[in-house]
């Protein structure tokens, strides 16, 4: 059984209004905002149109509330250029290949939010197809969440016990490997990955095959042990992609991956 932290939503605190398409999101507490806004005002996830344009399959693991799911479908069938801010916007770009956004949300009660948050818009998104899966993505095994109300998230902090603690929730998981064969999937075009410290399980126990069959993957990640442990994660990585970091070990950031052979 492995132990990841979960981003957790909480109570609602009202929506707010973002992109292009007038896209409405529920937010459960002060740090869906924050989660929000870094994705659709600073791109940290640095999703560029071109990424998805070979398969249009886009994998979202720790969807949380869906602000990345929702930003990718905007981003794709964002209006075309006008030649003046007095134009109106141009219409949708018909020509995207068909998009299929994958949702991985584990928390129950984060789930019920991306599933809300999905229904409300999904008619402005024409031609995207989202697929929400209630599950975690890392082992096969089962792994127990744990989130902080205040902060709506916790670090990775191993344990050893099978049954969880208080305040911990018991959910089903599936290896990337696993993923490709349930979803029947060739490729990924873009994987995203924010779980909580997750992501060592995730890349540890998924095989090389797996990890070369994603064209991009971006992901945060979280403070590790020493830096063997993140340089295991990034050396695996290296093998099929050429790897970008930000951010040091002992506090986490981001990594960027390109496949070599895109």
């Amino acid at each position: 059984m492995g132990i990841v932290g979960a981003q957790h939503a909480g109570m609602s605190v009202g929506s707010i209004k973002v992109g292009h398409l007038g896209i409405s999101i529920e937010l459960g507490d002060r740090n869906d905002r924050m989660i929000t806004t870094e994705q659709w005002t600073d791109n940290v996830y640095r999703l560029q149109e071109s990424m998805v344009r070979k398969t249009g399959v886009v994998v979202d693991v720790g969807a949380n509330l869906g602000a990345f799911a929702l930003y990718v479908a905007e981003t794709c069938l964002r209006p075309t250029p006008t030649r003046s801010v007095h134009d109106a916007p141009g219409p949708l770009k018909p020509e995207f290949p068909h998009l299929q956004v994958y949702c991985y949300e584990p928390h129950p009660e984060n789930f019920e939010r991306l599933t809300e948050n999905v229904e409300k818009n999904k008619d402005k998104l024409p031609g995207v197809q989202f697929f929400l899966r209630p599950s975690a993505v890392g082992t096969t095994e089962s792994v127990v969440l744990y989130g902080d109300q205040t902060w709506a998230y916790t670090e990775h902090v191993p344990r050893s016990e099978d049954v969880p603690q208080a305040g911990g929730v018991q959910v089903a998981s599936v290896s990337l490997d696993d993923l490709f064969a349930r979803e029947e999937l060739e490729e990924i075009d873009f994987l995203k990955v924010d779980i909580e410290g997750g992501e060592y399980p995730l890349f540890e126990t998924a095989t090389e095959d797996a990890i070369a069959r994603v064209r991009f993957i971006a992901m945060e990640f979280h403070s590790a042990t020493s830096p063997d442990h993140i340089g295991l994660l990034i050396t695996k990585l290296m093998q099929s992609h050429k790897v970008t970091t930000l951010g040091t070990w002992g506090r986490g950031g981001c990594i960027y991956a390109e496949r070599y052979q895109l």
